[in-house]
């Protein structure tokens, strides 16, 4: 099995395991609430903080916004979620585009593979910072890592990828204070 395959296999379980603990604990709401209230609310922010970090530092399919209605639907304090997840996604991004720039595609061909390089190579050719803006915004698959590496300006980036999806972390949670009022 070569490396590319085994970070798929990487991929989908963390995917898996994601979804799996998304639908149980919509499932078993209540168990959470009485249960583990008090260690969900000690520690869960933290781990929130760091699947956040890992989903937006390498390749995934799980948007990090699924991670935040999770943790809002098991009860976590709702500004603090907002922020920790804020704060994962800045340092996940920032590490991203800089580990993309400074390996470029070396590294971006054995996490993804030349088609895939290929055809967000053509899109960002042919689109050029709009596809960083869209992935940004949009439950698809926001890629630090091929951003820096094909090149794209750190102020681009910036502008039109860590600071729209830092506001739509912070829609999503005034989103959820609005619900709860």
């Amino acid at each position: 099995m070569n490396n590319k395959n085994l970070i798929k296999i990487l991929v989908l379980f963390v995917m898996l395991v994601g979804v799996t603990f998304f639908i149980f604990s919509i499932i078993y709401m209540d168990y959470f609430r009485l249960k583990i209230e008090g260690n969900v609310k000690d520690y869960g922010v933290i781990m929130i903080f760091l699947v956040v970090f890992i989903l937006e530092l390498f390749p995934q399919y799980l948007s990090p916004h699924l991670v935040m209605i999770n943790g809002w639907v098991i009860g976590l304090p709702l500004l603090k979620l907002t922020l920790f997840i804020v704060l994962a996604h800045i340092l996940a991004s920032t590490l991203g585009f800089y580990l993309g720039k400074r390996y470029g595609l070396r590294l971006i061909k054995k996490i993804y593979g030349q088609n895939e390089i290929f055809k967000i190579s053509h899109k960002m050719d042919r689109y050029g910072k709009w596809v960083v803006l869209l992935s940004a915004f949009l439950p698809i698959p926001y890629t630090p890592l091929i951003f820096g590496s094909l090149n794209l300006s750190w102020n681009k980036f910036t502008f039109f990828g860590i600071i729209p999806r830092g506001v739509s972390f912070i829609l999503l949670g005034l989103g959820f204070w609005f619900l709860t009022l």
